[in-house]
């Protein structure tokens, strides 16, 4: 039997399949909608400690080091741009940001507490903190961070890729 004798016979079957399968689809659809409907839930926001907060990476910059010293022990200082917004009615607090590439798991440079500012106070109901997070590396940590160019970054209850971008070595002051 040729192939479009066989589905000249069993196109009905067909048709009931196709259309069960398209009818599921949409049910499931209908039902995902009617959910964020009920709970409020307007897509990609995500609900941390009873607030949905949006986070976005603005940009993430590895400036390699300057110096002889700094070069030879293969440090870097990996800027990251980030901004929080709490869509919620309530103040929001969180954890401070910590970068991840592999198995090491680094908080903020402890000297470049300010850049960061807002991100790591309590964020007020409806408003945008925004600052910048300067994690220090070096070894293998660099090597990894400067050929792979991606880490993650663990920020107000988020986990968030990103995407490494090498700028020109870091001065001695900056």
């Amino acid at each position: 039997m040729r192939f479009s004798m066989w589905l000249r016979t069993r196109r009905r079957v067909l048709v009931k399949v196709v259309v069960a399968v398209v009818g599921s689809l949409l049910a499931g659809a209908a039902i995902g909608l009617a959910f964020a409907a009920l709970t409020g839930d307007d897509g990609p926001s995500t609900k941390v400690a009873g607030a949905a907060v949006r986070v976005q990476i603005v940009s993430a910059i590895m400036h390699p080091a300057g110096t002889a010293k700094g070069r030879a022990r293969q440090r870097a200082r990996l800027s990251v741009h980030a901004r929080v917004i709490n869509t919620t009615s309530s103040e929001t607090t969180f954890e401070r940001p910590r970068l991840q590439s592999g198995a090491a798991l680094l908080g903020i440079d402890r000297n470049a507490v300010q850049p960061a500012g807002a991100l790591l106070r309590p964020i007020a109901p409806g408003s945008t903190a925004d600052g910048v997070l300067r994690y220090e590396t070096a070894g293998d940590l660099t090597r990894r961070l400067a050929s792979r160019r991606r880490a993650t970054l663990r920020i107000a209850g988020r986990t968030m890729a990103i995407t490494v971008i090498i700028g020109s070595p870091a001065s001695r002051n900056g």
